[in-house]
Parts: structure tokens; C-alpha cells; sequence
């Protein structure tokens, strides 16, 4: 039997950046369990561990992806993604995504 799969350090303070910001808000988070179904046959890179909660936003649920090293929002229709090679390394990375969460978060 498989072990199941643990988050990544950059997911987990991901996580608790945006559990941090829905305080502030008197909100919760509720992540659902790391997925992982990886494909060896894929050419880009895997995106198949994730975790993926909604959140309450103006103009309805902000759909949250967390993946190893990039993260991702879809907030009104738009995708926003972070990507590693963007950042000077995964903290500055994590605190991008979710100051730019929390104005989405905010409708601005």
C-alpha cells in the first residue's frame, strides 16, 4: 500500500499564509487532501500534487491550486499563476501569491 502523499514545504506555508490572511477576515480555509496522480509520459511539468480549496470572494468561490513549487488562483473567469522561476525563491514566491489572493480576496 502507497504512503499518502505529504505537502511540500512551500505548500504548507502557502497554506498557512492563507490561513493567516482569512483570519484577519474571520474566515476559514478548507484545504482538501493532497492529490497526486503523477503521468511519467507528460512532458510539462507535474502538476498532479496539488491541493485545492474555494474561497469566498466579491464575485464568487476563488478556486486555489497549490502545486510543489507554483501556485495558481481563478478568481471571475481569470487565471492567475505564480511560477517559480518568477521569484527570487519560494518564500518570496508564497508571499506574492497570497498578497495578490488577498486583494482578489477583497475585489480589488
Amino acid at each position: 500500500m502507497m504512503a499518502r502523499p505529504e505537502p511540500t514545504p512551500f505548500q504548507r506555508d502557502c497554506m498557512r499564509r492563507i490561513e493567516r490572511m482569512l483570519a484577519r477576515r474571520g474566515m476559514q480555509a478548507a484545504f482538501g487532501p493532497l492529490r497526486a496522480h503523477p503521468d511519467p509520459t507528460r512532458r510539462e511539468p507535474d502538476r498532479s500534487g496539488h491541493l485545492h480549496a474555494d474561497l469566498p470572494g466579491p464575485r464568487g468561490v476563488i478556486e486555489v491550486f497549490l502545486y510543489a513549487g507554483e501556485a495558481a488562483f481563478k478568481s471571475g473567469g481569470a487565471w492567475y499563476v505564480f511560477e517559480t522561476h518568477r521569484y527570487s525563491g519560494p518564500e518570496a514566491l508564497a508571499e506574492a501569491f497570497v498578497a495578490a489572493l488577498e486583494r482578489s480576496c477583497a475585489g480589488s
